[in-house]
């Protein structure tokens, strides 16, 4: 195999700052598209119709990312860093540019999957080549930076959307990414340096993705179907999602007894791997059922407005970047053990004061429970990247890390679906054993454009949505002691020591 290897140890600091910036506006990029199109989907739908098919414009580009994620960071290590990044960069803004010119709801859904193509393409790479041109506490730090960037683009992006959608108009929170991507393709061929180096390997494993990616599919459809029991029965949901496990049991066999596998055994024997892999599952599994339903306890059991509620989940990100910065300190010098406990314990932590909460809680307490849950989020992600990556060879280091950000779209993907079940199911019941309250006497409640329920039912309302949303911190719970558990097994290694240099930095 002919692949590319940068020679990282000759770049210069101006032109390590050069890439480092591209590579946070790829992160920024990414980031961006996952959220911005939130606010704009009601004026798309007016302009284009298909108002039953606008949840796959959402849904779709996180599809389409999940899936290629192992896919690019496994050509990364192979085909080599360069090709892979403008590869994916370049699908991501052509993706952008047609899905600013979607004349119809189809072809928005097409072109918003070759955008998450891209987008699959940008974040696995760009960790990878951090990994490659940062050592030491210096790639602690500046994964630290670009998973605040992650979480800072994230939360803007609802807030940009809708501001480009008041003054400019929809289409532009897609043309928004040309100015952007074109520089950062242009500085990215101008600085990253590569020499051609000559690898013995085998041929590309192309059954090995086919079956890795049919039952992952499967699997993502069968939990995001989850929360739609009215079009698709629950019970589907779960034949789905035990079909496509079983299936992907198949797949980890094919990657176990071949040496060159698309789902390579490394994975699954390197402890270090596995276990931050599946601690990152079950933590964004965590954090993702807390972002998307704790508004609905503000909104929908204290009765505060949709901008109180959006204030309230701010500290989860400023708290998540300050945690990330500070992950790097945490490891210089100490066994990893030391983060990952204190991590993940606030993880538990957070989890345990989400399901305590009561109707008559001070709000003050819900934020503080959220900051402590995005703090230890923080520590948790940016801290098993730098693992995952100091653990590998270059050669391995794209597909190592490719899988941890595979995980945190998975788990992303899982915690939705699974917190959306609980929530439906646990409301259903509720309302049919509480006199007076419907399924949808709830949705006018929890709708600010619609006339509330009367006043004497209000109540009843009020306490079918708490008990719906404590079943949903269950999940969180649960999710959260099993992360718990998971990272017990983190071996007890210090990964750099105070002394050892921060070159690059």
């Amino acid at each position: 195999m002919n692949g590319m290897s940068v020679d990282t140890g000759r770049l210069s600091n101006g032109v390590r700052r050069w890439l480092l910036a591209v590579l946070l506006a790829a992160i920024f990029l990414d980031a961006m598209d996952y959220t911005i199109a939130n606010t704009a989907m009601p004026e798309i739908v007016r302009h284009l119709g298909g108002v039953r098919l606008f949840n796959l414009v959402l849904a779709v580009y996180t599809l389409s990312t999940s899936l290629f994620l192992p896919l690019f960071g496994r050509l990364c290590d192979r085909v080599g860093r360069k090709p892979m990044f403008l590869l994916g960069l370049t699908t991501f803004l052509v993706g952008s540019i047609l899905s600013g010119l979607s004349a119809n709801m189809v072809s928005l859904i097409v072109f918003r999957a070759i955008q998450g193509i891209g987008a699959g393409a940008l974040v696995p790479v760009t960790l990878t080549i951090v990994g490659d041109i940062y050592q030491g506490q210096a790639r602690g730090r500046i994964q630290g930076v670009v998973s605040a960037v992650w979480t800072s683009a994230a939360l803007l992006g609802p807030l940009a959307g809708g501001i480009l959608v008041e003054t400019v108009g929809w289409r532009y929170i897609f043309f928004l990414n040309i100015p952007i991507s074109i520089p950062a393709l242009f500085l990215f061929i101008r600085f990253y340096p590569t020499k051609r180096i000559l690898q013995t390997s085998s041929s590309f494993d192309l059954p090995g993705f086919f079956l890795f990616t049919a039952p992952t599919l499967a699997m993502l459809l069968g939990f995001i179907s989850l929360g739609y029991p009215e079009t698709i029965p629950t019970e589907m949901s779960w034949i789905l999602i035990a079909l496509s496990a079983f299936a992907f049991f198949f797949t980890v066999r094919h990657g176990l007894d071949r040496r060159e596998a698309f789902f390579p055994s490394f994975l699954f024997r390197q402890r270090m791997v596995w276990v931050s892999n599946f601690t990152t599952f079950l933590a964004t599994l965590f954090i993702a059922g807390v972002e998307i339903y704790t508004p609905l306890w503000i909104q929908g059991v204290w009765r505060e407005t949709p901008v109180v509620s959006g204030l309230c989940l701010v500290p989860v990100s400023v708290c998540w970047t300050l945690g990330a910065i500070w992950s790097s300190r945490l490891l210089a010098g100490r066994s990893m053990r030391v983060p990952v406990y204190l991590g993940v314990g606030l993880v538990f932590l957070s989890a345990t004061g989400m399901l305590l909460l009561q109707v008559d809680s001070p709000l003050i307490l819900l934020v503080m429970w959220l900051s402590v849950g995005g703090f230890g989020m923080g520590l948790c992600t940016t801290i098993f990247t730098v693992v995952i990556q100091s653990v590998v060879g270059d050669e391995l280091r794209g597909t190592a890390t490719s899988s941890n950000t595979f995980m945190v779209s998975v788990g992303q993907t899982f915690g939705v679906g699974l917190c959306a079940w609980m929530w439906s199911s646990t409301l259903a019941r509720q309302s049919a054993r509480v006199h007076g309250v419907s399924l949808e006497t709830v949705r006018r409640f929890l709708s600010v454009a619609s006339e509330a329920p009367a006043q004497s039912v209000i109540k009843s309302v009020v306490y079918a949505v708490s008990s719906a949303l404590h079943h949903v911190y269950i999940v969180t719970f649960v999710a959260a002691a099993l992360a718990v558990l998971c990272a017990l097994f983190i071996p007890s290694r210090q990964l750099f020591s105070h002394d050892q240099s921060e070159n690059h930095g």
